[in-house]
């Protein structure tokens, strides 16, 4: 594990008989199994290190591959921040022409439930369009959506329009 003023953070992934953490696996006792070492630096290193020395070729990952991702998280977290807490029925009609959808609905349905979590306390947000030309929010609530892109940044942690 990471740590970070005195606090440790980082992922865990719980399996069958023990689980990794920061790249390590244990057993269920706790006991090292298995340390996995990589041969390449950290992204965070790497991407530091590229916009430093103003080459991207040293990069190890595309960075238009990792705006469109994170794009895609933001678009996810801004769908949410915009919807309301929703019974899982009324979630459904509203998706009920997707069968696919619906199929991935019903299976989220049954591990919350499965995990003893009421599926009718969800927030639902709603379908966002993004022009991806102008990187902008179109159609229904777009003035809402567009208007969380860009938060309010707090004096001196500004960043200006043009950089």
């Amino acid at each position: 594990m990471d740590t970070y003023r005195g606090l440790s953070y980082g992922t865990v992934l719980h399996c069958e008989g023990g689980y990794v953490a920061h790249n390590k696996a244990f057993d269920e006792g706790g006991k090292l199994i298995r340390e996995f070492k990589s041969e390449r630096p950290s992204l965070y290193a790497n991407f530091v290190d590229g916009m430093r020395s103003r080459r991207a070729d040293s990069l190890l990952a595309d960075i238009l591959q990792g705006h469109l991702t994170a794009g895609l998280i933001h678009m996810g977290n801004i769908s949410y921040r915009l919807g309301k807490q929703m019974p899982a029925g009324e979630i459904k009609e509203r998706n009920r022409t997707s069968k696919d959808w619906l199929s991935a609905f019903d299976r989220f349905q049954a591990h919350l439930e499965a995990n003893g979590i009421d599926p009718d306390g969800l927030i639902a947000g709603p379908s966002l369009t993004l022009d991806p030309e102008r990187e902008r929010y179109t159609g229904e609530l777009s003035d809402r959506a567009n208007a969380l892109v860009t938060p309010d940044y707090r004096k001196p942690f500004v960043v200006p329009q043009n950089v």
